[in-house]
């Protein structure tokens, strides 16, 4: 989408301001940090023109975490003021896929004719701190976590889940359970409660399943564009190691066209989605794929075997740890880099440069519009002699 008319580049909510969810609502498809974007790569490879890639700007979001706040009889659900942890209630967000706004509103309603109290945080009591929605593209049915303030269901927050199960459009129905005084959003245990248990969604070609408490992208559509450039960069018939690599997506999305693939991921519910989407391939495919469990840090062997690594680490970037095995290897011939943080990136991609990596191509995404946010991949490879 390269129109500049207004239509295209403003988003129009009656909760901007006061709703933290967005910085700007002009020009959303030209936000200020383009410009941090530029002076990077003027100064690591100044021959390039790096675009900037933009889709819709509203009902792109199929993921959302919201605060549950108010009262039984009123219940807000929303994001906070910015700067304080008062909820603006956003009942209808122009960011969020359609069927998010419809299932917070039968939330509400049903949370309020079963006298369901919201979280207070100062009197740190109430029964629903938060809730988490995902939206499976091909059915708009939506994946609901009810994060409780309890260390189990009771009989109401079960009554609650059996009429919102009966009355909506659902994919499947989870609990989370997050007692502490804390402003963590989701706790380490979780009950399945209806529907199916794990949202399966089409990737750049790829099937891969999802258990709620593992991320998933929520500019979807957006996020398959850098999926298919990825694919185009990374050379054929090499072995590939998938740093921070959650599921799997860009792993198993390159696994076709792999010698190999190592996936590395942390989160302790990954493995099995990854092991639920690789069930989907051929048997070929099933054996040439491995996945290895705990931070990415931990793992850095694999650096020395491998000839493609990607790296899709935290918005503080890469450790230095890390970034001297990258260094280091004499097997990576490509580093993949996906950044989520433009400071991290900064610091990294001048490291790797200096230590003879050139930027080979790159591209910015506009994957959160309506913030002053720009996600990049960047394709890097040794130089030769």
């Amino acid at each position: 989408m390269n129109e500049k008319s207004t239509e295209f580049s403003t988003i129009h909510c009656s909760h901007f301001p006061l709703c933290s969810g967005c910085t700007f609502q002009d020009r959303v498809d030209e936000p200020p940090i383009k410009q941090k974007l530029t002076a990077i790569f003027q100064a690591i490879a100044p021959e390039l023109a790096v675009p900037l890639h933009r889709k819709e700007i509203v009902g792109w979001r199929t993921r959302a975490k919201l605060a549950v706040r108010g009262s039984s009889a009123n219940p807000q659900i929303g994001l906070f003021h910015r700067g304080t942890h008062d909820v603006v209630d956003i009942p209808d967000c122009p960011l969020h896929h359609p069927a998010i706004n419809a299932a917070v509103d039968l939330l509400k309603e049903s949370m309020s004719g079963l006298g369901i109290e919201p979280y207070d945080e100062q009197q740190l009591r109430g029964q629903v701190r938060y809730v988490q929605l995902g939206v499976e593209r091909k059915t708009d049915r939506v994946q609901l976590v009810l994060v409780i303030n309890q260390g189990s269901a009771d009989a109401q927050i079960e009554h609650l889940v059996k009429q919102l199960y009966k009355r909506g459009n659902w994919h499947s129905i989870w609990l989370n359970y997050q007692s502490k005084a804390s402003n963590t959003i989701l706790g380490d245990r979780w009950t399945f409660c209806s529907g199916e248990e794990y949202l399966w969604e089409e990737l750049g070609g790829t099937p891969v399943s999802f258990h709620p408490a593992c991320f998933c992208q929520a500019h979807l559509s957006l996020f398959e564009e850098m999926l298919n450039q990825i694919k185009k960069w990374v050379f054929q018939g090499k072995d590939v190691v998938d740093f921070f690599g959650g599921v799997g997506v860009i792993g198993l999305s390159l696994l076709e066209q792999s010698h190999s693939l190592v996936c590395s991921e942390m989160n302790p519910y990954a493995k099995r989605c990854f092991d639920l989407s690789l069930q989907k391939r051929s048997p070929e495919s099933r054996a040439k794929a491995l996945f290895r469990e705990g931070s990415s840090d931990s793992h850095l062997d694999l650096c020395d075997k491998a000839e493609v690594a990607i790296v899709d680490p935290p918005r503080k970037g890469l450790s230095r740890v890390f970034r001297e095995r990258l260094k280091e290897s004499l097997s990576l011939k490509q580093i993949i880099y996906v950044s989520c943080g433009m400071n991290g990136f900064e610091r990294d991609s001048r490291d790797l440069v200096d230590a003879g990596w050139r930027v080979r191509d790159a591209a910015g995404y506009l994957l959160f519009p309506g913030s002053d946010h720009i996600e990049i991949a960047c394709c890097f490879e040794k130089k030769s002699g």
